[in-house]
């Protein structure tokens, strides 16, 4: 393996170096938070240049290569880990380093070449805290990182930031919902982003100039749960109470829900991946003793590919 493309920083020297020009500065603001939330703060990233992700490399090949997109292909892989290590520590990995390594490792994020740079596919531990609240994340997957050779896995509630050119926030949503229950449910596949978008908009070549500008109907992104192989349904719900109700039902049953949110006639997707608890109200005088979830979940904790992450029904 050669370690010339590698690279080892701090966090602060890491993010500052390859997220400081995101197309949407709440996005990295939202990842450092991330990154300070946990009982033991990320200490150290490993940078892979030149890092062939394969969700870019396959809009690369059907929506930017053949419509003559100008762009480049590699994107930069940025692991985090809570303890400290050299370059040099980590190109001589022993069985000492090597454990270290596999259990401080807190995730990895994306970093694609567009101008401006955005956030590809991410996937972090989740925090047990969320703004000072206790948290649940019963919707992540498991997913397996191959770091030079070391072997290294992380629970995670899958990010990604939209680009405009091959998905817009639905399909961005779509991905991020699908992905934890790739391992959980027999017979269901991975899809990148562009697969997405293609089966959401019925076409065999999911490429062109409007791809991923105009975004995703409700209709469309029913289309692509049905492709993916999920059996998708609408709900409508008017009011905060009923909302966090059925999010809390599935999210505890390890399903992120997608939300789709409506104001002006303008709609936007995000994906529900867990909530915060707070001390319960007084239980419903007609059932003595059980309290619903609106009494006991304080926030949504959402994905949005806007960097936003904590949504508080009123």
């Amino acid at each position: 393996m050669a370690f010339e493309r590698f690279e080892v920083l701090s966090i602060e020297d890491a993010l500052a170096k390859y997220t400081s020009s995101l197309f949407r500065p709440s996005v990295a603001a939202r990842l450092m938070t991330l990154l300070d939330s946990f009982s033991e703060t990320a200490k150290t990233a490993v940078v892979e240049r030149d890092y062939i992700d394969i969700d870019y490399s396959a809009s690369y090949h059907d929506q930017r290569g053949r419509s003559f997109t100008p762009t480049l292909h590699g994107t930069t892989r940025i692991h985090f880990f809570t303890e400290q290590f050299t370059k040099r520590a980590i190109v001589g990995a022993g069985n000492r380093t090597v454990r270290k390594m596999i259990f401080s490792y807190l995730g990895f994020t994306v970093v694609r070449p567009d101008r401006p740079t955005t956030l590809g596919r991410t996937f972090l531990s989740c925090p047990p805290n969320v703004s000072g609240k206790p948290a649940g994340f019963p919707p992540r997957g498991t997913i397996l990182v191959d770091l030079a050779g070391i072997p290294l896995t992380i629970e995670s509630c899958p990010y990604m930031s939209q680009d405009r050119k091959i998905m817009a926030c639905a399909t961005t949503a779509l991905w991020m919902s699908s992905t934890p229950l790739v391992d959980k449910i027999p017979g269901v596949a991975s899809h990148s982003t562009s697969e997405i978008t293609g089966m959401a908009m019925s076409l065999n070549r999911p490429y062109g100039p409007a791809i991923g500008r105009r975004g995703l109907t409700l209709p469309e992104m029913e289309q692509a749960f049905l492709e993916i192989g999920f059996d998708p349904r609408v709900y409508t719900y008017p009011t905060p109470a009923q909302l966090v109700e059925i999010c809390h039902l599935f999210s505890d049953s390890g399903i992120p829900l997608v939300l789709y949110i409506e104001s002006n006639g303008i709609g936007h997707a995000v994906t529900v991946i867990g909530y915060t608890l707070k001390a319960p109200d007084a239980p419903e005088a007609s059932i003595p003793g059980i309290f619903r979830a609106h009494q006991f979940v304080a926030d949504l904790i959402i994905h949005d590919d806007e960097g936003e992450c904590i949504c508080s029904p009123k």
